[in-house]
């Protein structure tokens, strides 16, 4: 410290040890009413823009976030405070560190800061170990997924066990599901994610509901969730034949990477001698890990930014036709599709670049390719039962 001013590292680790003693959720309830959408995660009303139904708005504690994916507002708990009430960093740090009575004066606080930092970690472990043994339990007292609804669904979707051969093991079904969205147990797919070596990790649901005699999605908003931590795990969709893990599979075996259950199905009746994996999602298609003796990798893409991009035009188009709160509206859900588009085309360049720095890393010099569906459908599953995009 000189002059009167902070060391600018001085400021980073007093910030820190904000995060860390102020879960960003306490701050923002103040003024939106948040309620729980998953393990981690909080949604409520955005209080950025006129939103009138939530799932747009998301609070993550672990992460210390927020993200409006309607307006395209987010970042830490400094962030919020200085767009919400006009704070600068230095007068919301001061707010934060008195409320949470942090004492940055005193040398002996430090001792205090450090400890409840480390009891922060340990409480975060705890959680994260206890996801993972609900999501065991879930998962190892669910039934067998070959004849129950979760087949009949993914049949409804157009996939072909008979001509396939077999039901993959690693999806079962749960007929009481608990879904904090409509706080009921409803039935459930549930597929097991695991580590590269096989070990569970996680366990990734999609409520299913029937209409009509047949079993479709639920309609939610947030009909796919996962329980437990995933990060470079993967769903085993399809073995191409090998019946062998990922971790032994042979030299030079082609691995693909879908998003979803659905489309990595899609992708293995294409090419059942492919070895499928799901990812979850598209941010987490880079992470899966894989063995060294693995062939080329192939994202099995979906035209996500092209659909954003004609909705986002479709909502400025309506927006020109329309005037007062209806045209606002559909202005701000053009912002909303055309961030979606932004991050979807940035997710599928990290995925690749990580994908291309493993190849380097373990010396394997495998290529990462794409594979895209046929123009005018957003996915392989759509291209498989023949469902076009809106316009295509």
């Amino acid at each position: 410290m000189a002059g009167g001013q902070l060391d600018p590292r001085e400021l980073q680790d007093r910030a820190a040890r904000v995060r860390e003693r102020v879960p960003i959720s306490s701050v923002i309830s103040r003024d939106v009413k948040l309620r729980d959408a998953g393990s981690r995660e909080k949604t409520g009303l955005c209080p950025f823009h006129a939103e009138k139904r939530d799932g747009a708005f998301m609070v993550n504690d672990d992460k210390g976030i927020f993200q409006c994916f309607a307006c395209g507002k987010g970042g830490d708990v400094f962030d919020y405070l200085k767009l919400r009430l006009g704070l600068s960093f230095m007068d919301a740090l001061k707010e934060l560190a008195e409320g949470a009575g942090i004492d940055f004066s005193s040398a002996a606080a430090k001792p205090e800061l450090d400890g409840a930092a480390e009891r922060r970690k340990r409480q975060s472990r705890a959680d994260a170990a206890k996801r993972r043994a609900d999501a065991r339990d879930m998962w190892l007292t669910a039934h067998p997924g070959l004849g129950s609804p979760a087949q009949l669904y993914l049949e409804e979707r157009g996939i072909d066990f008979a001509g396939l051969g077999h039901f993959p093991g690693s999806i079962r079904f749960r007929p009481d599901c608990y879904n904090g969205e409509v706080k009921a147990h409803l039935p459930a797919m549930v597929t097991s994610i695991v580590s590269l070596s096989g070990d569970f990790m996680a366990v990734h649901r999609t409520w299913l509901t029937q209409q009509r005699g047949s079993w479709i999605k639920a309609p939610l908003d947030k009909a796919k969730m996962v329980l437990g931590d995933f990060y470079t795990g993967s769903m085993s969709i399809w073995k191409g034949g090998q019946r062998k893990s990922l971790q032994d599979v042979a030299p030079g075996t082609r691995i693909a990477i879908s998003e979803g259950i659905e489309d990595g199905l899609s992708a293995a009746m294409n090419a059942p001698d492919l070895y499928v994996r799901a990812a979850v999602s598209l941010d987490n298609s880079g992470n899966v890990a894989l063995p060294p003796q693995a062939g080329d990798v192939i994202l099995i893409c979906q035209r996500d930014k092209e659909d954003r991009e004609r909705r986002a035009a479709r909502c400025r188009v309506l927006a020109m036709e329309s005037w007062g709160e209806a045209a606002e509206d559909y202005l701000r859900q053009a912002a909303h599709h055309e961030h979606c588009a932004r991050h979807i085309e940035g997710a599928l360049e990290r995925s690749i670049a990580k994908h291309q720095r493993g190849a380097a890393s373990d010396g394997s010099g495998r290529a990462v390719r794409l594979a895209w569906p046929s123009e005018g459908y957003k996915d392989f599953n759509d291209e498989l039962r023949g469902v076009r995009m809106e316009g295509a």
